[in-house]
């Protein structure tokens, strides 16, 4: 982060390369995913064969996490089943009859129908100027899928970057101050309202926020970069490189959650 404060150099040579970074992301198996202008997908069960079942339920966002999540999975057992759609972001999860609402009613159902021994949620409502868009949603979800699961985690947002990662690092004069965003104050306040409220109704929560942002003066600063590694495929989704980076970060932080859930 100091780094950032100091406009130092990007370090060289970066990790993935920058021309290899709009590949660095994440595929599911093609039919594992709700596409645009579908309602339902087929239902994969990736991971260990025959482990305890984790599901996974959200957005893009869920998928973006899925090298972390399967390197976890092969590492302790997990037969993990997503459910993810991109573009339905939490404000969508609600049975209203649109296409995300259709298929927010399909997935419930579907994931509800396996009894997991964990249900994962993760939604991107880091852009939400309005926290209570994400955070009734998610609540409404969350007590929906926990009369079905064993236990309940949520994943924290990773904070959005404000320019295109490629168009920053390679503009002149790039350094890594220039191509550091600073978190706004609704990003953080949704983040804290959904933790605080997982906490009141003994859900387990994964804070990210570390992962990405340190504090840096008066604000929460969330550079590209971090160490020789960039974070981020594009504005809204880290690149499958820091995911798998983050493996043993997430798979100690799932733990915790799992195990501080009743």
């Amino acid at each position: 982060m100091r780094a950032a404060l100091r406009g130092d150099p990007l370090p060289s040579p970066l990790t993935p390369a920058i021309g290899d970074l709009p590949h660095d992301r994440f595929s599911l198996p093609p039919g594992c995913t709700s596409e645009p202008g579908q309602t339902a997908s087929q239902i994969f069960r990736l991971g260990v064969a025959g482990g305890k079942t984790l599901v996974v339920m959200g957005d893009s966002h869920g998928r973006m996490w899925m090298p972390a999540i399967l390197r976890m999975a092969s590492q302790d057992g997990w037969t993990v089943v997503p459910f993810v759609k991109p573009r339905c972001v939490p404000r969508t999860w609600s049975p209203n009859g649109s296409e995300c609402g259709t298929w927010f009613t399909w997935a419930t159902s579907h994931a509800a129908a396996l009894h997991p021994y964990v249900t994962l949620l993760i939604g991107s409502w880091s852009g939400t100027s309005r926290p209570a868009a994400a955070v009734k949603p998610v609540a409404a979800l969350a007590a929906t899928m926990k009369r079905s699961s064993a236990t309940l985690v949520v994943m924290g947002d990773a904070r959005t970057q404000s320019r295109d990662p490629v168009d920053c690092l390679l503009a002149a004069g790039a350094t890594m101050k220039t191509c550091t965003a600073r978190a706004k104050k609704s990003q953080l306040q949704t983040d804290d309202r959904i933790a605080a409220d997982a906490k009141k109704k003994h859900v387990g929560f994964i804070s990210t926020r570390g992962w990405f942002c340190a504090p840096g003066g008066a604000s929460v600063m969330c550079p590209l970069v971090i160490n020789k590694t960039i974070a981020w495929a594009d504005q809204g989704h880290i690149s499958q490189t820091y995911a798998l980076e983050l493996a043993g970060p997430f798979r100690a932080a799932f733990r915790h959650a799992l195990f501080a859930s009743p």
